[in-house]
């Protein structure tokens, strides 16, 4: 009875392990997304509106759920402190800090971004912030196609693995 339980939870276990890589596949997206409209929404406010960096980063806050929030949300408390960081490095540890899960292709790009953004005039910004977006939508459109091929593997092969030891050990 001992050894059937044992058994049992090294499969759920070994079978979670595997479903939580299908989960952060997903949540790779989601944050994709998610960045790639609050990217659009920005640009939509520099160009019409021409908003301060401060203000527009604290409506993307509010505006964004998840991490995506939180990380204009860190961005825009940074910068409105004024304590001598400039845009690029307040960007940096933002994205550092919030936890997205994105590929090193990913978080180079949006690393990219920060170093244009309140350093050039309105239409300058809104041409990289559409550059940025389409280069987004394709590592997303990636990441989506990974995901479908992806999720399902990671979750048969943690399962497999963990009856596989299973039978092994007992």
């Amino acid at each position: 009875m001992l050894r059937a339980a044992g058994a049992l939870l090294l499969v759920c276990a070994s079978a979670g392990c595997g479903f939580q890589a299908a989960q952060r596949l997903r949540r790779r997206v989601t944050v994709l997304w998610e960045m790639e409209a609050a990217l659009e929404r920005m640009e939509r406010e520099l160009s019409y509106a021409d908003t301060d960096m401060p203000e527009l980063l604290g409506r993307l806050a509010d505006g964004q759920r998840g991490v995506v929030g939180t990380f204009f949300g860190l961005c825009a408390r940074a910068l409105s402190r004024q304590d001598g960081r400039g845009m690029e490095q307040i960007w940096r540890e933002s994205l550092e800090q919030s936890g997205m899960a994105l590929t090193g292709e990913e978080t180079a790009l949006l690393l990219k971004l920060g170093g244009v953004l309140g350093r050039y005039d309105s239409a300058g910004q809104c041409r990289v912030l559409a550059r940025v977006r389409t280069e987004l939508a394709g590592l997303r459109s990636k990441a989506q196609e990974d995901r479908d091929r992806l999720s399902r593997v990671y979750q048969a092969v943690g399962t497999a693995a963990g009856a596989a030891l299973a039978i092994l050990l007992f």
